[in-house]
Parts: C-alpha cells; structure tokens; sequence
C-alpha cells in the first residue's frame, strides 16, 4: 500500500500564498518560431475575483501596457471546447460559480486549487489565467496583474522576467533522499513552494528495464504553521524483503508542467525471512565415499543450495561443495580425507545470502581397507629369548604393530603384546630351559582401527 503523508495545500498558511499575491509567467509548451505564447497566471488569498483583473505587460525598451481589452474574470462559455475532452470540467465551473458555498468545504477548495494547476482551461474560465500570443520570439517580457475593487485597480504583484522562445522544462526536484525500515521505504524531498505545488514519484525493481508511477494523483505537500517539519514526505508500502528498489521524482509547477526527472536513487530492504530448508537427508558410504541424498525444498526464492561438514556435532562447520549446488539439486558425494566421524547439514539460500539449514546428519566413515602387512620379518633366536624385526608396512595409516606367536602343535595365534609397538622390533624371553618351535605374526594396526586385519608371512624359528 502506499499513502501519503501530507495531503493538504493551504494556500491562505505557508507556501505560494505566504506571500500577498503571486504572478507566474511560463512560454507554452506548443512555442515554435512565429507561433510564441507566453501563459501569465496569478494567485492571491482570493481564489475568484468578481469585478475581474488587468494585465500588464512591458519589455525591457518599453513602459508597461495593458494587454487586455476587457476585465478578465469568471465568464463561463455557453459550449466550451474542452467540455468534451475533459469529463471534470464542467462540474468545477459549477463550483466556481457557487463558491461561497463551495470554498465552506475545505477539500473541495483544495480541488478547485489543484484544478487551476492541471488545467489551462478551468484558469482562464474562472479568471486567473491569461494568453499573451502578441509576443515576439527571443523578446524578454514582464507581466503585472492588478484587480479591480469597486473599479478602481489594485496591484496584485509582478512576474519574473521571461523571454519569449522555446519550451524549458522546470527544473528537477533537489535534495532527493531514501530512507527505510524493515517493511518501507521513505521519501524525502525539499519542498519548494514558488516553483511547485506536487510532485510524482516513480519507481521500479532492479533488473526491470521499465519505470511505473506510484502516485495516480500528484502528491501535494506543505508544512502546517508551527508544526515540526516532517521526516518522511511520502511512504511506499509495496515492496517486498531482499529486493532493491530505485525511485526518482518530478515536480509539477502551476502550469501543469512536469519538471525533470530527478537522479534514481536506490535502496534495498533488509532480507529477514529464511528460505524453506531441505528435508529427508540420508547417507550411503562406502569405504571413504560418502553419498548424501535429501529433499530440496520447493521455493522460487532459494538461487542455491550448500552443503556444510564439521568433525564434531557442535561445528564449526564448513562449506565442503566448491560450487554452489542448484536449488534442484539431491544428491552430492564427498571424499573423506580419513577414517572417522563427520557431521553434515544442507543448507537452502537466498539470493541475500540469507539460508535455511536441514537438520543435522552424523556419519561414520569406517576403515574396512586392511592394512599391508611389515615387511622383511626377520627373527633371531638366543638362549632363552626370540628377538624379531621387521621393515615398517607400506600404509601411511598404521601406526603400531600386534605381535602374535604360535608352536608347532597349535594352528591358531595367541596375542602377545597387549599395546601395539610403536617400533620395528620386539623381543620376548623365555625360561633358559625352553626349547620350542616358534612362529610369530606381524599385524599393522590401522590408525583409527584396533581390529587385526593382516598378517605378515610367518617366520618359523626354534629357541635353543
């Protein structure tokens, strides 16, 4: 939704009739060389002038002359032109005629204000408008109005110069700002009561080549007497979370014109709604790779989706896909670099960065790989000991080695060091009277795994 904040144009407080009485002079827009008009209209804290105006007119090599033959004032035509193309029309002059009860209502007044602005028509019915088409192309003329009371004149005020020539649009609007909250954007702008009395403002979204009006009636604006001046100006409440927006703004002077467009400015809205999160996410491993499976969630807003690893319930975790994942994507396997314990979450994103996460997923990737056996068994035997050594095992991740024995008459291995050995030998003794056939195993014992898995080939050797 969008409302305005200040609705009401009182020409009788602050503003253009601050002053007693304003004159206005503007080339037509319709000025071509041989075919120059210049527009004079003129304001007071009367709205209607009874008895009716002159107008005066001088150039900067000639004394002022009367450029009106006849009073001009409120004289409504039998059949006006413009009747048929403007369906408004008609009905203002009707409240021209009957003011006094008409001006009783103060937003009816303010109509009657706002008519003069839009329309050259309903100025010069009512008497506060007049067409000077006598002037001459690249000549600079001065207007002065004056009313009549009791047939006598009574000056009103003079307009700045113009000269006569093309068509010069109003300038733009200054000090144009934006400002928001979480849900709306604010506009702010100086209000300039001689050269406007409304503005447009415009807008579009970023990436829309084109620009649509958000004001269908011209916003008019005006500081009440004594009252703080306002923050916000105007307010649009048609804008959505996580999206930049761009708005400029134009002034309509009190011909009716549309100034230049001020420079686009552009604000984003704070994006605070997560996406929806993924759902359903499962795991298949095997050996090292770890294939997750889950259900995207189904937004048009979601651009990407992430997929985050930690070796602890707790995190931190990190983002283990080098490119995002589409907002379809399923499935994604990852390597572990080792044996162990992860955790895992995907996660849905917005285009703000904001996410939503899945729950969490703790996988155990096992090590069913065994081990390659030392090499180079070697055993040395003595009187009442059996030293053996070995060449370390080829796999990066065994870290100690179980020894195991076996006699001549026993086809099975018992262990004969409970702690792995760290080192490349091991030496058992026996009573000095021992004579026994000995064959002992080597077992790599993997870094996260105390199962023994392979043997190295057994050496047979007999203490003596």
């Amino acid at each position: 939704m969008i409302r305005c904040l200040v609705v009401l144009f009182l020409f009788c407080s602050q503003g253009l009739m601050a002053q007693t009485a304003k004159v206005l002079a503007r080339n037509s827009q319709q000025n071509v060389l041989g075919r120059t008009t210049i527009h004079v209209k003129w304001y007071s804290q009367d709205f209607l002038y009874p008895e009716g105006c002159h107008v005066y007119r001088k150039t900067d090599s000639s004394s002022w002359q009367r450029v009106n033959l006849v009073a001009i004032r409120l004289t409504p035509p039998a059949y006006p032109a413009a009747f048929a193309t403007d369906s408004t029309l008609e009905a203002f002059v009707e409240m021209a005629k009957d003011f006094k009860n008409a001006s009783a209502d103060g937003l009816l007044l303010l109509n009657m204000f706002a008519k003069t602005f839009e329309s050259h028509d309903y100025s010069k019915i009512i008497g506060i408008q007049y067409d000077d088409a006598s002037v001459e192309w690249g000549k600079r003329y001065q207007y002065r109005v004056a009313k009549l009371e009791k047939g006598k004149e009574v000056e009103l005020a003079t307009s700045d110069p113009v000269t006569a020539g093309p068509y010069q649009q109003p300038d733009s609007v200054r000090k144009f700002s934006l400002f928001r909250n979480d849900s709306v954007v604010f506009m702010k702008w100086r209000p300039e009561e001689d050269r406007f009395y409304a503005t447009h403002l415009y807008k579009r979204q970023e990436g829309v080549p084109s620009w649509q009006r958000i004001t269908p009636r011209p916003v008019m604006q005006t500081e009440t007497e004594g009252a703080p001046p306002s923050e916000a100006m105007f307010e649009d409440r048609d804008v959505a979370e996580g999206i930049t927006y761009e708005y400029y703004i134009t002034a309509l002077d009190f011909f009716g014109n549309e100034s230049i467009p001020s420079s686009p400015r552009h604000i984003t809205l704070p994006d605070r709604t997560p996406p929806p999160r993924p759902e359903g996410l499962e795991k298949r491993v095997s050996n090292r790779s770890v294939t997750l499976t889950w259900k995207p969630a189904n937004s048009t807003e979601i651009t990407e989706q992430n997929v985050y690893m930690s070796p602890t319930s707790e995190g931190p975790f990190e983002r283990v896909n080098e490119l995002p994942l589409p907002p379809s994507a399923n499935q994604f396997r990852w390597d572990a670099p080792r044996y162990g314990f992860y955790y895992f979450r995907i996660a849905s994103q917005k285009k703000s960065g904001l996410e939503a996460s899945s729950q969490v997923l703790g996988i155990e990737v096992q090590d069913t790989e065994p081990p390659l056996p030392p090499r180079l068994v070697r055993i040395q035997a003595d009187t009442g000991r059996i030293t053996v050594q070995w060449t370390p095992s080829l796999s990066t991740d065994v870290w100690g080695y179980h020894v195991w024995r076996s006699f001549d008459s026993e086809k099975t291995f018992a262990l004969v060091n409970a702690e792995p050995l760290v080192g490349t030998d091991y030496t058992q003794v026996f009573p000095p009277n021992a004579k026994n056939s000995f064959s002992p195993a080597l077992v790599g014992v993997p870094r996260l795994c105390w199962c023994c898995v392979r043997a190295s080939e057994m050496a047979h050797q007999q203490t003596r």
